[in-house]
């Protein structure tokens, strides 16, 4: 009897893990992010909106006031930003785009890559934005890879997009600032 009680609880986690692997890879609902217009196939990327023009107007001018709306940064992230992949995520996968989708409690990075067979996979982060004087704190929250919700420890395998997301617009919003 013992055994088979262990047989139904091995039974019971392998389906729970199963259901886990294709909730992941169930594709996120990105309908409500603005700005995802992709591009047309056999077609170069379109050039970057003037944002960076426009912010280095309103630094220059100062008393002007500068609105960026969600559309425009995303049509920025499509056009201007390219992702790198290393090691064995090279294998079957290729980074697609990251999109922002800003609210106004908690704001969400979307990740996606292209895997093999049309594959798409997806992750978010939910993050909060604090100003405290002169400081932006970013805070992360919760997030989900495809449609299986995550806590906020399990999103460290994220760091590595992030962290390369913050480089590549360090290096493209510097000038502006300086």
């Amino acid at each position: 009897m013992l055994r088979f009680l262990t047989n139904c609880c091995i039974l019971l986690w392998f389906s729970f893990l199963l259901a886990a692997v294709f909730q992941m890879h169930r594709p996120a609902d990105w309908s409500q992010i603005q700005g995802l217009e992709p591009a047309p196939e056999g077609t170069a990327k379109p050039a970057p909106p003037a944002l960076l023009d426009r912010m280095e107007q309103a630094v220059f001018r100062r008393n002007a006031e500068m609105q960026i709306t969600e559309a425009e940064v995303n049509r920025y992230l499509a056009s201007a930003l390219e992702g790198r992949q290393t090691f064995a995520s090279l294998l079957g996968t290729k980074f697609d785009r990251v999109a922002l989708d800003f609210e106004a409690d908690e704001s969400k990075a979307c990740f996606s890559w292209k895997g093999p067979f049309g594959l798409v996979s997806t992750a978010t982060l939910n993050f909060t934005i604090d100003r405290r004087g002169g400081q932006f704190i970013i805070e992360p929250r919760h997030g989900r890879f495809g449609q299986l919700p995550l806590p906020r420890g399990i999103l460290c395998t994220l760091l590595p997009p992030l962290h390369t997301m913050t480089k590549a617009s360090k290096s493209r919003f510097t000038p502006c600032f300086k």
